[in-house]
């Protein structure tokens, strides 16, 4: 069906884009293993420094993707997380790597966790109706062709889907340039 098409599409446009951003590749399988850990009292993600993060802060960290996922548009979510990362980078001492490994490994986990739901969701509802054919593209003024709003039309699990995948690149890129390791000396070349 269309949903499950679109996740797989979207989770492959996530991988070549991590590998191609990062150099590497951390599934969410593994991380779970690795780096998620349960105890009788305490959830936490373990950052590369075994310093435990709490519950409240893995917590708190999904709470906030989430609203970041559920921004109305592409901009809005990204004039956000630019303004969160800048002030979270900006901190001393080991700060801005803590952030950024809670940030990466809940994302990951929420990700994973918004995939599964909607794959439930797109089970239960049944098959899609047929599809209409696709709309012409009307050009604008400009000999452009015009935006359609195609996106708006997606359901909000495809919407949700796409910006987990948008954050996780605009937020790889954000660190990546704040450690000076995008370019040269944290600038696009």
């Amino acid at each position: 069906n269309d949903t499950m098409m679109m996740t797989t599409t979207l989770r492959c446009l996530l991988f070549a884009v991590l590998i191609s951003i990062a150099g590497s590749f951390t599934p969410p399988h593994a991380i779970s293993s690795s780096r998620i850990c349960v105890s009788s009292s305490r959830l936490y993600v373990a950052p590369s420094d075994d310093n435990e993060f709490t519950t409240e802060e893995v917590t708190a960290m999904d709470e906030l993707i989430i609203s970041l996922t559920r921004e109305p548009t592409d901009e809005s979510r990204r004039t956000r997380v630019v303004a969160l990362f800048s002030e979270e980078l900006a901190k001393p001492n080991g700060a801005p790597k803590r952030f950024t490994e809670l940030f990466d490994s809940v994302l990951m986990i929420v990700g994973d966790r918004v995939q599964t739901e909607a794959r439930q969701r797109a089970l239960e509802a049944g098959p899609p109706p047929p599809a209409k054919e696709e709309e012409p593209v009307v050009e604008d003024s400009d000999d452009k062709p015009a935006a359609k709003a195609g996106f708006m039309d997606r359901s909000p699990d495809e919407r949700q889907l796409w910006a987990l995948v948008d954050l996780m690149v605009q937020t790889k890129t954000l660190a990546k340039k704040s450690e000076g390791k995008l370019g040269t000396g944290g600038a696009f070349n």
